[in-house]
């Protein structure tokens, strides 16, 4: 009989209507460099630097990482004409670190406060915080208006 060739069981169909929720970002020290930029430490003397990023951490927790992309909660630096070799900027005041090996990497930004960034990249859904950057010295730019 041909017609129960094509009978499935029940409940084999996934239901209609639920999304399957992206995973939100979680924040890694794997690949922080303690040579180059400031540490927690550093930052703990600062008043209020700490709690902010303490704050920030837990806003990324609920973003997915499109979320965060398009809200511009994390930026990429993706231009190429600025780039070097390793996707650092070519007027970094850093290098890149030797611990990361020959990673293929697109940095990424999460502005703290003001001139404070804390730089890192995004694997799937963890962002790599490898540097704390508070002068603006991974990527100095010009001041505007001045």
């Amino acid at each position: 009989m041909a017609i129960n060739r094509f009978k499935r069981k029940q409940g084999s169909q996934p239901e209609k209507g639920k999304k399957v929720e992206s995973k939100k970002i979680i924040l890694s020290y794997l690949h922080m460099d303690r040579a180059q930029g400031q540490t927690l430490e550093i930052w703990d003397k600062k008043e209020g630097r700490l709690l902010r990023w303490g704050n920030m951490i837990q806003h990324l927790n609920t973003l997915t990482v499109q979320q965060a992309l398009l809200s511009r909660v994390i930026v990429k630096y993706d231009d190429r004409d600025v780039l070097d070799v390793h996707n650092m900027p070519k007027k970094s005041n850093w290098k890149y670190p030797k611990h990361l090996g020959h990673k293929d990497i697109i940095w990424c930004k999460i502005v703290v406060m003001q001139l404070v960034r804390v730089i890192g990249f995004m694997e799937e859904n963890i962002f790599y915080v490898v540097f704390f950057d508070e002068k603006h010295e991974f990527y100095p730019t010009e001041p505007k208006n001045t």
